[in-house]
């Protein structure tokens, strides 16, 4: 029998049709992230769970989603929520952050953008750079997934700092500059120095980072800062695994809680 070459295109569109929609259609509620803002209910002084870098680790990531209750506000991730950016990862870790008790909210790093990474994350969690208030403090996501902050996020960043609050934190996966000796696990220089240029200017309270697989704490040019990638991927060395509890009162302070 022969098939005529309409029928053939139909059934090409009908075949990447289905394919774009396997590989694509995430069976999940999208927006993760606002909906988890949405639960938060303000306090004059609160403490929140900050973490990074749970990718390959589900075990100790598990751990940390444990003990996060009432003490905590919500939790934050830094980013590389996954491994490689597969549909699949994405699904075992919305599964993961579903027990967790308190709202949890997560960010974006280089390994979630991996293969259609970027596309899944935007599908559950929504913007990759996004911020909210929380008792007269602003939170802001900043997306540096891909090594850099371009002009389009570094003026939407701009106009997010110049909002009038009592602290400002900048949450980000990779860190300014690697703080350890002779290493450079960290963002571009030369867009990090003009990240670095607007921080200061705007008088940036803490910044959080992870894709540094351990603890670090310091401050970069005078902006305080954590590192902390330690939710459960393969640690560097000399570190260990951990979470951060952040607590604001009248000045931010911070324990690290090993796992």
């Amino acid at each position: 029998m022969k098939i005529s070459k309409k029928t053939v295109a139909c059934i090409l569109i009908i075949v990447v049709v289905s394919l774009v929609f396997y590989f694509l259609y995430v069976p999940v509620k999208g927006n993760w992230n606002l909906r988890q803002i949405a639960l938060l209910e303000p306090k004059d002084e609160f403490c929140f769970a900050a973490m990074g870098d749970n990718r390959d680790g589900d075990e100790i990531f598990k751990t940390i989603i444990s003990q996060l209750d009432e003490e905590y506000a919500f939790a934050i991730d830094a980013g590389d929520l996954v491994s490689e950016g597969h549909k699949s990862e994405y699904l075992n870790f919305y599964e993961m952050i579903q027990k967790s008790e308190i709202p949890f909210i997560a960010g974006i790093g280089n390994h979630d953008v991996k293969n259609l990474g970027w596309i899944y994350y935007r599908q559950m969690f929504g913007e990759k750079s996004f911020s909210f208030n929380y008792s007269n403090v602003n939170f802001i996501f900043l997306d540096n997934s891909d090594f850099k902050v371009d002009d389009k996020r570094l003026l939407w960043l701009e106009n997010e700092l110049s909002k009038e609050y009592k602290l400002k934190i900048v949450i980000m996966h990779m860190p300014l500059t690697d703080p350890r000796e002779g290493e450079t696990h960290a963002m571009q220089k030369g867009s990090a120095d003009k990240l670095m240029i607007i921080l200061k200017q705007e008088n940036v309270s803490l910044l959080i980072a992870s894709h540094i697989h351990g603890y670090e704490e310091g401050n970069f040019d005078g902006i305080p800062f954590i590192i902390t990638g330690g939710a459960g991927a393969p640690l560097a060395k000399d570190s260990f695994h951990h979470f951060v509890k952040v607590c604001i009162n009248e000045e931010i302070t911070w324990e690290v809680i090993r796992v």
